[in-house]
């Protein structure tokens, strides 16, 4: 190019064309550079997302497993969440419900559906992940869902355990029941209340204040464990909230609180569970 400018523009100063570009084109050329490097960075390190959220078709299939297969799946729920994607076993029979944040895939809980398709799901996870690069991880999974994980090539950490109260067998009597009582005690001198209702019949107003005062209680920069967020919350068949409504210190009779599902902006001793007790 620069031999034929000088052949061609010989009438032109020699010292135009040196067999350099010039300085000017030094710059713009380095500042193209220097932006494509900025966006390749920006590119790896963002969110990797697949764009499959939920669908209504997919939380339907979601719900039937559930209802079939989903009694002893106390985080079986959450996997109807539209803020999560999905990914099935060839014979639809199970799933693996999961985020993308950062490259990982995080399935939550154990796969969904019939146990014996599991296995499928699982596989069918895996290879998606290959597909996208993503690294593969699960959190909350059960003793038997770490098992299927397991035996598909994962590494399973024990990190807590799950108590289930069943209602119509739970009683406070006894004598290893005594702090509960004593928390349970605690609750009711404080002036708090129980009530149960779906989300889809909670006002707009409501909602808003009831997430607000959510957050608030989880006031800490960093979350650890398993949260129980409940996307579905307004749609038809969505989640129960079990509400706590109690008078805050100093100002008597005022102030409401959410609980149960959510905990409580109230630091009382053993009332991140209030329906353990409270009739």
């Amino acid at each position: 190019m620069w031999p034929t400018g000088v052949v061609g523009f010989a009438l032109a100063d020699p010292d135009l064309f040196t067999g350099r570009p010039h300085v000017f084109l030094n710059a713009i050329f380095g500042l193209f550079g220097a932006f494509a490097l900025i966006a390749a960075t920006i590119v790896l390190f963002q969110s990797q997302r697949a764009d499959n959220a939920l669908t209504g078709e997919d939380e339907s299939a979601i719900r039937g497993l559930l209802e079939l297969y989903g009694n002893s799946d106390s985080l079986g729920y959450f996997a109807t969440r539209r803020d999560k994607s999905v990914v099935f076993a060839p014979s639809g029979r199970a799933a693996v419900t999961y985020r993308v944040e950062i490259g990982v895939c995080l399935a939550s809980g154990d796969p969904v559906g019939d146990p014996r398709a599991w296995p499928q799901a699982v596989d069918a996870w895996l290879r998606l992940c290959q597909t996208y690069g993503w690294s593969p991880g699960v959190m909350g999974a059960s003793s038997q869902g770490a098992q299927t994980y397991r035996e598909a090539g994962l590494n399973a950490l024990e990190l807590g355990d799950e108590a289930i109260l069943r209602p119509t067998d739970f009683k406070l009597s006894g004598p290893e029941m005594r702090g509960v009582r004593q928390a349970v005690t605690r609750a009711r001198r404080a002036g708090l209340t129980v009530r149960i209702r779906r989300h889809r019949d909670i006002s707009a107003a409501e909602m808003e204040q009831t997430i607000a005062r959510a957050d608030a209680w989880r006031d800490t920069e960093t979350e650890r464990g398993f949260l129980d967020g409940a996307g579905p919350a307004r749609r038809p068949g969505g989640l129960r909230l079990p509400a706590g409504r109690g008078a805050r210190p100093g100002q008597p009779g005022g102030g409401d609180a959410v609980a149960g599902a959510v905990g409580h902006h109230r630091r009382l001793p053993g009332l991140d569970a209030p329906l353990s007790g409270i009739a």
